[in-house]
């Protein structure tokens, strides 16, 4: 009887110990999340940075309404523009995700690299670059309920937004201009 009440507190000790590594990388994607967020809206002030969401949330609108090729998995499903904008220094050329979630019964949802580039004083947006199948059952146990809006955020800042920001030689956190140079200009 000790025997069991013994692993039955080690596993309830282990419990405890994964849940509280899951908080805390949730609480340090949240805390960069606002670190980006924070250094994006100081680069492109908060009016830019609202009328590029607007813009680029619109765009997607109009091309799912007309069907317009990759764009109709968005006419099709529920899909979320995420509210974090990575710009550059420059201002001229920004990086955002799209996520999608599919319904009851597939086995998964989706995300999408979505860039703007401003040209003479006009933003325009596109789909370019990577597409992520994100299986449910890797990322819940559910494989029936869609991802939620914060699992798709902190994919996002896991695998779209990552590499943004970089540390420079004051260990001061700056905008990483290679990021867009990786993303926009070397793709080909």
């Amino acid at each position: 009887m000790l025997n069991l009440e013994t692993r039955f507190s080690l596993l309830l000790c282990l419990l405890c110990f994964l849940f509280a590594c899951g908080d805390s990388k949730r609480k340090e994607l949240r805390e960069k999340r606002m670190l980006y967020k924070e250094h994006s809206m100081k680069q492109a002030h908060p009016e830019e940075y609202i009328y590029v969401w607007n813009a680029a949330r619109d765009s997607i609108k109009k091309w799912a309404n007309n069907r317009l090729g990759y764009n109709t998995i968005y006419a099709d499903h529920t899909w979320y523009l995420d509210s974090l904008i990575s710009f550059n220094k420059k201002v001229d050329r920004c990086v955002m995700a799209v996520s999608y979630q599919d319904d009851y019964w597939s086995p998964s949802d989706g995300m999408d690299y979505f860039y703007g580039a401003k040209i003479k004083g006009i933003w325009y947006f596109f789909f370019w670059g990577g597409h992520f199948v994100l299986p449910r059952d890797y990322y819940q146990s559910d494989v029936h309920q869609p991802l939620s809006l914060e699992k798709f955020n902190d994919l996002a800042m896991k695998n779209i937004f990552r590499g943004y920001l970089k540390k420079n030689s004051k260990d001061e956190w700056e905008i990483n201009d290679a990021f867009f140079t990786y993303q926009l200009e070397d793709a080909g």
